[in-house]
């Protein structure tokens, strides 16, 4: 686990609800898609304080959730536990070490903004990663940033291609073929679209970017 990343979103999550209290709109989007699956467990890596993995917890989904930031843990756990939802579990975690046996599936995974804060090499280890989590048919869930953003595709520093270091926070822009040939050979695209999401470059600004809305079923 980086220390510097733990120590980082410590920080900000010490100013409290930083994006608010409401579901991101990728996680609202997801949640019929699960419903329909009949999706009972589901595992929710890069939880924050917890606003999508609770949320999905009040839709009865059984709900593990972790993030690698203390304070956050603290506050989903707290919340879930005033509004008893004894079906969600919240865990400091690092994404590449997780406390799950090689046997764990999951019936659905969701990630919002996860992927694209990560190099290549570290992107593909944590795809494999999360995908040795979820069992045969079913649904991996993401949202992610696009390259079609064209206010602010290429800001800050360019690392590798479509990669740019913004505010010291790495930032990948994917493109449509990129996550076409990345799910290709172990999911079943269901859907890829674009939305708007909110997202910090730099703390306390938030910016409406395009980002994709991906739902792929394991084969």
């Amino acid at each position: 686990m980086s220390i510097t990343l733990q120590t980082y979103w410590n920080n900000r999550f010490e100013a409290g609800d930083i994006w608010g209290t409401e579901a991101t709109p990728s996680a609202v989007m997801a949640y019929p898609y699960f419903a329909a699956d009949q999706a009972k467990r589901l595992f929710v890596p890069g939880c924050g304080y917890g606003r999508n993995s609770n949320f999905f917890g009040e839709y009865a989904f059984h709900v593990t959730a972790c993030d690698i930031s203390e304070v956050a843990i603290e506050r989903a756990s707290n919340y879930a536990k005033a509004v008893g939802l004894s079906n969600v579990k919240h865990f400091v975690g690092d994404y590449l070490n997780l406390p799950f046996p090689s046997t764990e599936r999951f019936d659905g995974i969701y990630l919002s903004n996860i992927l694209h804060m990560y190099t290549g090499e570290e992107r593909e280890k944590l795809f494999h990663h999360f995908t040795s989590h979820l069992r045969k048919n079913g649904l991996l869930i993401f949202s992610c940033l696009s390259a079609r953003d064209e206010k602010y595709y290429g800001a800050g520093v360019e690392l590798e291609k479509d990669t740019f270091l913004v505010e010291n926070r790495i930032m990948h822009f994917f493109h449509e073929n990129e996550l076409q040939e990345m799910l290709q050979d172990t999911y079943q695209i269901v859907e890829m679209t674009l939305h708007n999401q909110r997202i910090d470059f730099e703390a306390g600004a938030e910016k409406d970017v395009q980002s994709w809305f991906v739902v792929a079923r394991k084969k």
